[in-house]
């Protein structure tokens, strides 16, 4: 009997164990859910916090520069006396000052020394100015402490971006095996990384897949692949750290919706999917994307023009600012390609109109 009763016992202690057991799986499963539902909660609330601010033109300047009207502007430069244009089309660089008064040619069209062809963005380090021509296959390095100018062969395709990793130059190779390349600007040495991937939506002509380039504090490359709303994070060494999708970002849906709404429109282009047109990388760590929102009921109309801001001072990029740049032209069409920023100043090129436009960011 005893031993009936002490077996109904242990019986009953190994049912209690199981049920505490599965009770305690429930909470934790539940607890876990639950963190991953306010996580959700906070990421929405997180992307709902960060409100659009439309931004309007402080001051617009067109003029002709050296008897020649700006084009085509691929890179903008700015420092706390100078604004440096690449100006694409008419084969030159340009030194103004903050008041976009001529100061200096730097650079003239040609393949001799200090000459420059189409141009592409500028990047300065310590008292050099660099610039890539398309045409000529060469970075120009343009130093200003010992007025000289020195050119570094770059054999090999590439698009309009890059930055400066340590001494090297880390740039788009523009290949179909590597996305990404370190140029040593004093041996001349490439080495290829990266690796590309298919666009969610192509347009009618063929999508390169090249990237936007730009380094933090801690030497961490942020990487924006064309065509595709994604930052890319590498280590100093090339490795992949990290791949983080912005198609949730609210003006990167809408643009991603628009151009799946127009993928299969007999006249649609590269403008109709996920399009950077500059990245700039400024102090304290922020990472400055423009891109045009949306075009309007056609593709002519461009309505609005982005910028995004990121704070990319650790390995995961936060969005924190969200422009609309406003030219307040008549016709309410804007093209904005290039611009710059320095303290709370922005300075933006309007291809549409020809125009130097600065903005206030305070």
């Amino acid at each position: 009997m005893w031993f009936v009763m002490e077996s109904g016992l242990t019986v009953k202690k190994k049912t209690n164990y199981k049920a505490n057991l599965m009770n305690m799986l429930k909470k934790v499963v539940f607890t876990i859910l639950s963190l991953f539902l306010v996580l959700a909660c906070q990421d929405e609330k997180t992307l709902e916090k960060v409100e659009k601010t439309t931004l309007s033109p402080v001051s617009k300047t067109y003029r002709e520069y050296d008897s020649i009207p700006l084009n085509h502007v691929s890179g903008l430069y700015m420092d706390d006396k100078s604004v440096f244009v690449s100006d694409h089309t008419g084969k030159r660089v340009l030194e103004l000052d903050r008041s976009l008064n001529l100061v200096e040619v730097l650079a003239t069209p040609g393949k001799g020394p200090c000459e420059v062809l189409t141009p592409a963005r500028l990047i300065k380090k310590g008292e050099s100015l660099f610039v890539f021509g398309n045409a000529n296959k060469r970075f120009l390095e343009i130093d200003f402490k010992h007025d000289t100018c020195t050119t570094h062969t770059f054999n090999g395709r590439l698009t309009t971006s890059y930055d400066f990793l340590g001494e090297q130059i880390v740039l788009s190779s523009y290949t179909d095996e590597n996305s990404l390349a370190f140029f040593d600007v004093k041996t001349g040495v490439k080495t290829s990384f990266g690796l590309t991937s298919d666009p969610p939506i192509r347009s009618k002509k063929n999508i390169y897949n090249y990237r936007h380039v730009a380094v933090n504090s801690s030497h961490k490359v942020f990487a924006l692949p064309e065509g595709i709303p994604m930052i890319e994070v590498y280590a100093e060494n090339g490795s992949l750290l990290g791949e983080h999708d912005l198609s949730s970002i609210p003006p990167i849906h809408s643009r991603l919706e628009f151009a799946q709404l127009k993928a299969s429109s007999p006249d649609h282009n590269e403008n109709t999917v996920y399009v950077l047109y500059d990245v700039v990388q400024k102090q304290k760590d922020k990472l400055y994307l423009l891109a045009t929102d949306h075009f309007g009921e056609h593709e002519s109309q461009l309505k609005t023009n982005t910028i995004l801001v990121f704070d990319i001072q650790g390995d995961t990029p936060i969005w924190e600012g969200w422009y609309e740049l406003d030219s307040k032209s008549p016709d309410g069409n804007h093209w904005y390609i290039a611009f710059d920023v320095y303290d709370e100043d922005l300075l933006a090129y309007d291809a549409l109109q020809g125009e130097l436009h600065y903005f206030s960011l305070e």
